[in-house]
């Protein structure tokens, strides 16, 4: 039956051995009613609070005390010492360490004492009780044995610490040192009534090398596993080092399989003078090389291939020759048997795979070094969640800087603790709040499905997809949603980068960091691995020239790394690319990245959403108050990306605060639409050049209203320069319900491209038009070209509608095109002249106001059907 008790836990702060103050804390715990449960309860709260003490501190934790009940010390140490101070006639020879108090002028100067010292009176304990006297219990150090004790005597109530003082001068042989009192009488500190009392004093560091000791108990392990060696938890660790030593001395081959970063060379110093034989160490070939290389002695040797850090050997059959029909005894090590070149594989003899720490591992390392089982903060005997991650680098690492027992375990919970984070994905949106994404969001939803059935265990993992590819233009959404399965899953998720691969260095440097992020992504399973730009590996089917072997290599590598062995089955991986024809079909095929999913862009209804999603984001209220009305916001951005979408919020935000007022509806749609901030580095038009710039933009627009309205409307127009260069910009408004284009709608799109150029010739005469309409790849003639081109060459839509596709044009094409776009031209001049007073209208609202909205256009046109 559980119950709550009060208890006070009593530090003991030292300086130069001497406890010099106290710290009470007073705790209220729940317990099982046992002894061994309250013990329990203090160790925990005993480790938390030696934890939250700075190593820095000036005063040294010297033990902390628990006592059951809520108790107030009576006397601190220095009122020991302003008694010896006032009554130096109390403390004896044997006390004179304690309170060295050397007589010098300056004691004249000393208030009186309290009492003279012939008054000061005290009483054993055993003795019949003084009505003048009080029950005290005093906290006394040892320090011969360096324990605490508590003694009883009755004391004088207001002259308690000289009472005591007098007591052990004449009671004790000075070996202990006052610490505190406390009224009435108080029980032993409950660390001394249990067989356990020394898991409540602060454990040294035993183990001289760390990272050896956990290794032996890894090794142990591993051989125990492997019926090797008998079961044993309570054997002293280093069995598996005898054992390693006499295969080596009979010139065996090993393999050891782990993931501690040269871990050989741990074993190498584990096992010492073991093994009689000169060492060698295969070593790169260069300062930055990742290839190792060894030339092996005709001699007896121990050799030894660290492929746990390393990518390739060189020239491994010799090597695996060399070792076969010598001599030798070797150690090979790499993380998994799979990565070695098949030579090396092949002279192995035995296998020893180290394994990762759990629970009973962790305790028999922890006792290894510190030569005590850990105790969990938490007080009920059961390890944290974050032990399954601890790697016995940490372990090693934390007891060079920590030799405290206790200390040691709040250290590796910390340093365990931060990394996880960076691996938690607790910010962004999770999956409810992404809107759109078509059938990507579908398959997210199936496959955080199995991914929580997997965790509860109604499925295993093998009948969980091993990932899928996600494809779609930048910015649609790719990361943010695999991000987002991750937290809906709450496992780990590791981003990585086929691109940042590839900064590593060269080819060796390239798949080594590809082999770290695969190891870290295992290590820290179930985890979402997500593999960004995944085109940038390439596709072998396009490879050509010197970069072929290169790039083949790596394609080969992520192959490898992707194959179905069974330490991935916790690891789903998520690719992403903006191009999937450049992704090898082998990474797209199943057992790989599974499936290929499309992420759309999203609908006008998602796009409210997205919007809604962002504005919270930033704190943007709407209703009361607000102009913002997301419906028209949706309809400007349609055809964007989510990535769109929060740069127009970001975009919107900052205007406002330059304006210094809250951001209105014009702030989002001028960031939709482009809309220039004022820059004085920006000339504005003038004259001439300025009706010439709203001719042209006024003959886009009229012809956009008019044989164009079928593929949207004009959202903003505008002839305000730009820092680009542009002198105008038309804003267009997409139509959500438009269908696939015909030929017709294709020869409107030329006509209106073409607009303005004619608006000019309109105007101003064919000898006297501008040079607006051309210049780089995205000017009017460049896309009027483009759309001809595909008309001709890709879409069978040109003059002669012949059904043919190339991606280069022939000579025929490009006359084709042009008689196209000639036949569009003379059409916009046509029309352009048909409507010049319409053209001229807007032209002069432009020049009087440099923009013009989409709804402010419209009025215009129907004042011209009036």
């Amino acid at each position: 039956m559980s119950e709550h008790v009060h208890i006070t836990m009593l530090r003991c702060l030292a300086a130069d051995g001497l406890v010099v103050a106290i710290a009470p804390s007073y705790r209220k715990v729940k317990t099982d009613g046992s002894q061994e449960g309250l013990l329990a309860a203090m160790i925990g709260i005993r480790n938390q609070l030696m934890g939250s003490h700075s190593s820095s501190a000036s005063l040294a934790l010297d033990r902390v005390l628990g006592f059951l009940g809520q108790i107030k010390p009576l006397a601190p140490p220095m009122a020991f010492q302003q008694a010896a101070k006032n009554h130096p006639e109390l403390v004896s020879q044997a006390l004179v360490r304690y309170f060295n108090q050397p007589k010098s002028d300056a004691d004249a100067a000393l208030p009186p004492p309290d009492k003279a010292s012939d008054d000061i009176r005290y009483a054993l304990a055993d003795t019949p009780g003084d009505p003048d006297l009080d029950m005290v219990t005093v906290l006394l150090k040892d320090h011969v044995s360096g324990e605490y004790a508590t003694h009883q005597i009755y004391a004088e109530p207001q002259a308690v610490a000289a009472s005591i003082l007098k007591y052990l001068s004449e009671k004790t042989d000075g070996r202990y040192q006052p610490v505190t009192a406390f009224a009435g009488t108080i029980e032993q500190p409950l660390s001394t009534m249990s067989k356990n009392e020394q898991s409540l004093r602060p454990a040294r560091r035993k183990a001289t090398d760390p990272l050896v000791a956990a290794v032996s108990v890894l090794l142990d392990v591993a051989l125990e596993r492997q019926g090797v060696l008998s079961q044993d938890p309570q054997a002293e660790s280093g069995r598996g080092l005898d054992w390693l030593a006499g295969l080596l001395k009979a010139r065996g081959v090993v393999a050891v399989v782990t993931d501690i970063p040269f871990g050989e060379q741990v074993l190498v110093r584990a096992l010492g003078r073991k093994i009689e034989l000169p060492v060698l160490s295969a070593a790169p070939i260069g300062p930055t090389d990742l290839v190792l290389n060894i030339a092996v002695p005709t001699s007896a040797s121990f050799i030894v291939i660290p492929m746990t850090a390393y990518a390739q050997l060189a020239d491994p059959e010799r090597v695996a020759h060399d070792i076969s029909y010598s001599n030798h005894a070797a150690l090979i090590a790499c993380s998994n048997l799979g990565s070695l070149p098949e030579p090396l594989r092949t002279v192995i003899e035995t296998t020893v795979a180290l394994p990762r720490v759990d629970k009973a591992i962790f305790e028999r390392i922890f006792a290894a070094i510190y030569g005590v089982e850990p105790v969990w903060p938490d007080g009920d005997g059961q390890p944290p969640t974050w032990l399954r991650y601890v790697r016995p680098t940490d372990m090693a690492r934390v007891a060079r800087m920590q030799g405290d027992a206790g200390l040691a375990v709040k250290m590796l919970e910390k340093r365990v603790v931060d990394r996880l984070k960076r691996l938690t994905p607790d910010k962004g949106p999770s999956l409810s709040d992404l809107a759109g994404l078509g059938e990507a969001k579908v398959r997210a939803e199936m496959l955080i499905a199995d991914v929580r059935a997997a965790l509860a265990g109604e499925i295993s993992w093998a009948a969980v997809d091993r990932g899928m590819l996600l494809t779609g233009p930048p910015g649609c959404g790719k990361t943010t949603l695999a991000r987002a399965i991750a937290k809906e899953c709450g496992i780990h998720f590791l981003e990585c980068s086929a691109a940042r691969w590839q900064m590593a260095g060269y080819l060796n440097e390239h798949l080594a960091a590809m082999a770290r992020d695969f190891q870290e992504a295992r290590r820290f399973s179930p985890t979402i691995m997500f593999l960004d730009e995944l085109d940038s590996v390439g596709n072998r089917d396009k490879f050509s020239g010197s970069n072929a072997s290169y790039s083949t290599q790596v394609v080969n590598a992520l192959l490898a790394e992707l194959q179905g062995f069974s330490d991935r089955e916790r690891v789903i991986v998520i690719g992403a690319t903006n191009n999937v024809e450049n992704v090898d079909p082998a990474l797209r095929r199943a057992g790989r990245l599974d499936r290929v999913v499309e992420v759309t862009l999203p609908t006008i209804d998602a796009l409210e959403k997205v919007f809604a999603y962002y504005l919270k984001v930033h704190g943007v209220a709407l209703g009361d108050g607000s102009d913002i009305d997301l419906r028209p916001l949706a309809e400007a951005a349609f055809g964007r990306t989510g990535a769109d979408v929060s740069l127009a919020v970001r975009g919107a935000l900052r205007r406002a605060r330059l304006a210094r007022r809250p951001m209105r509806q014009d702030d989002l749609l001028a960031e939709l639409f482009n809309r220039p901030l004022e820059n004085d580095y920006v000339r504005p038009l003038r004259g001439e050049g300025l009706r010439r710039t709203a001719i042209h933009e006024a003959g886009h627009a009229v012809l956009r209203l008019t044989v164009g309205a079928a593929f949207g409307g004009i959202a903003y127009l505008s002839i305000i320069p730009r820092p680009d260069g542009s002198l105008g910009f038309m804003s267009l408004r997409p139509n959500p319900d438009a269908s696939t284009l015909t030929r017709v709608d294709y020869l409107s799109l030329m006509d209106v491209t073409l607009g303005g150029r004619a608006a000019e010739e309109v105007f101003f005469g064919r000898e006297a038009v501008g040079a607006g309409a051309g210049g780089g790849d995205k000017s009017d003639l460049a896309k009027a070209m483009t759309l001809a081109l595909d008309m001709v060459c890709r879409l069978g839509l040109g003059r002669e509608m012949r059904l043919l596709w190339r991606e280069s044009p022939s000579d025929a094409d490009a006359i084709e095109a042009e008689t196209l776009l000639a036949e569009a031209y003379a059409r916009a001049v046509a029309m352009i002249a048909d409507r010049r007073e319409l053209v001229e209208r807007i032209a002069t609202a432009l020049v009087e106001r440099q923009e013009l909205s989409g709804e402010e256009l419209q009025r215009l046109v129907a004042t011209d059907r009036k």
